[in-house]
């Protein structure tokens, strides 16, 4: 469970990264010349590139990536509200959110849950404070 715990956040983050760079692809499937898609395609790329610096981050400072997660999946979610509200109906925009955002907020939360984890290994008699 310890491996499975480190892993699922860690391999969570790298599929959702791809995911986001896969649908930067579309820029090449447009008529458009090739210098012209492929500044597009370096244009979607840049939310990919950021969650993927976050996931770096998270990787080596968990609590610090968990935030960084899941505050810039908020901002992912809020840009994708903002960008196809005029053009798609709302029910799929939630779904689209959850799709492409959802899995940045999970990850970090996984983060967090494997920090957590993690101090409760190294001092399993403390009980948490009450607040």
């Amino acid at each position: 469970m310890n491996k499975f715990l480190y892993w699922l956040p860690r391999v969570l983050g790298i599929a959702s990264v791809v995911l986001l760079f896969s649908l930067s692809l579309d820029v090449f499937s447009q008529s458009t010349n090739t210098w012209q898609a492929i500044a597009a395609f370096f244009i979607h790329s840049i939310p990919a590139l950021i969650m993927l610096i976050a996931l770096i981050v998270a990787w080596r400072y968990p609590k610090l990536g968990g935030i960084s997660l899941i505050v810039l999946s908020l901002i992912l979610a809020g840009y994708i509200i903002n960008a196809s509200r005029d053009r798609i109906a709302v029910d799929k925009i939630i779904l689209n959110d959850i799709i492409v955002a959802g899995p940045f907020t999970l990850t970090g939360i996984l983060f967090f849950i494997r920090q957590e984890a993690q101090k409760q290994k190294i001092n399993p008699n403390s009980s948490p404070t009450p607040r």
